[in-house]
């Protein structure tokens, strides 16, 4: 992914592109991920967490 030619680039900062997963307040690391695509352009924006109820539940009980 570009940024600079990426819609994303229109945030305000990059720090605002959470790509993990909010689980309890906390940002957590999934061990899959899947992608985001911009539906206009068909373009792969970024990838992000994928937790399912079972493995969000232990990650944060950690």
């Amino acid at each position: 992914m570009d940024m600079k030619t990426s819609r994303l680039a229109l945030l305000n900062g990059p720090s605002l592109l959470k790509t993990d997963a909010l689980i309890k307040g906390q940002w957590v690391k999934g061990g899959t991920r899947f992608d985001i695509h911009d539906p206009a352009a068909g373009a792969k924006l970024t990838d992000v967490a994928s937790k399912t109820r079972t493995t969000a539940w232990k990650s944060s009980s950690r």
